[in-house]
């Protein structure tokens, strides 16, 4: 990613829309980020007094350096990927809440950027940035929000949203911020219920990946009433959050904060808000039961019992966490049980694939599952080595036409 390069291109384009009588900003996440000097991953630019043709008539111009992707239907977005960083053009726009559905709003392009920034949830994300000239422009007062460490909304149309309430409590814990009273009002009034669960589990992801302290997270939505019932396991667990670490890989920290649940109530949650995948939930699941059992590995793995430690390495495999983070998980160093996981890891991919039961002559079918989970058991037990490969595999088509 050459974000110089991309800074450059994107100045061009907003010279471009100028020159139509148009005014490009910053808007946003990446200006929020930009006064807390936090590198901002993607960009949207957000552009004032032109129609979409002109928008998208200007970006087309620059195809050689990178195909611009109309997206988003009536929301009038086009998406380009510039000098390797994403970049979202979308006109300004205001929205008017139509039914209950969460899609159904009416949408009014012909708008300033100061309305456009009045559509937008907290008062931290309302503020924008002049692409040529650099001015800010803080009608809400964000920037004042952000050097106070507060969450306000920026007016009551928040409530159009109901998904809104769940997104302000990832701020919260993301950048360590305290919530208003006008926030916390708000969202009083606010039906949790009308939130899918799909969209739930995404801000839960987001939340996970983003907070600096867990616990901001479910205070706020038990303060206003919204811990049920997308996250009602954590309501008689609160005073345990803040034992979870939000630090480290993703992973580490949805193991640590489903710690908090165990891995009853975490499947539940997960299973509720469609969070995962169910192979993936099941995997969790494993780990969080055998979270306090290094000792008993390490006593088998002394005694010559390699198999244990094997089986649970494929299990962390399946749930994304690594051995260390596991480790870290139980407060400890793994000394020398950490340089054997290192050691069996390396012989965790399979030695025997479908491809080589094809190659052998045995026929594609719903016997190869069993087959295969038959080989990696032979493998994990250590009968079957790279050196065997062959001689196992002519075992198994004589076995298999025996039986077939």
């Amino acid at each position: 990613m050459d974000k110089q390069a991309a800074m450059e291109i994107i100045r061009e384009i907003a010279t471009d829309l100028s020159e139509l009588g148009g005014r490009a900003y910053f808007a946003g996440g990446h200006v929020r980020d930009k006064l807390l000097g936090i590198d901002s991953g993607d960009i949207d630019i957000a552009v004032e007094g032109l129609p979409f043709e002109s928008v998208l008539g200007v970006l087309s111009k620059r195809a050689e350096k990178f195909t611009p992707q109309p997206v988003g239907g009536k929301f009038a977005c086009v998406i380009a990927e510039i000098a390797g960083l994403k970049v979202d053009f979308a006109l300004c726009r205001a929205e008017r809440k139509m039914g209950e559905a969460h899609s159904e709003f009416d949408l009014s392009f012909d708008v300033s950027i100061q309305e456009d920034l009045k559509r937008r949830d907290l008062r931290i994300n309302a503020m924008a940035i002049d692409v040529l000239t650099g001015e800010l422009f803080d009608p809400f007062g964000g920037r004042s929000d952000l050097l106070k460490r507060v969450a306000d909304n920026v007016s009551f149309e928040f409530d159009e949203d109901p998904v809104r309430t769940i997104r302000a409590a990832r701020f919260i814990s993301r950048f360590r911020l305290a919530a208003t009273t006008r926030l916390k009002a708000t969202c009083l009034f606010m039906d949790s219920a009308s939130v899918p669960a799909e969209m739930a589990g995404e801000e839960f992801k987001k939340m996970v990946r983003q907070a600096a302290d867990f616990k901001l997270f479910f205070d706020f939505l038990n303060d206003v009433g919204w811990i049920s019932p997308h996250f009602k396991e954590f309501k008689k667990r609160l005073g345990k959050v803040g034992s979870a670490k939000a630090e480290g890989s993703f992973e580490f920290r949805l193991i640590s904060l489903l710690s908090v649940l165990g891995p009853k109530d975490s499947k539940k949650f997960l299973r509720r808000n469609k969070v995962f995948s169910e192979k993936k939930i099941k995997a969790i699941a494993c780990v969080l039961k055998e979270k306090n059992k290094l000792l008993s590995f390490s006593e088998s793995y002394c005694n010559g019992d390699k198999l244990p430690l094997i089986k649970f390495l494929r299990r962390l495999e399946k749930a994304g966490l690594s051995f260390e983070s596991f480790v870290a998980l139980n407060g400890g160093e793994g000394g020398f049980l950490s340089e054997a996981a290192l050691r069996e890891q390396a012989g965790l991919k399979p030695i025997i694939s479908g491809a080589d039961l094809i190659s052998a002559g045995l026929k594609p079918g719903p016997r190869f599952k069993d087959i295969l989970g038959f080989c990696l058991e032979a493998q994990d037990r250590g009968e079957l080595v790279q050196e065997n490969k062959q001689a196992f595999l002519r075992r198994l088509v004589a076995k298999d036409s025996k039986l077939g």
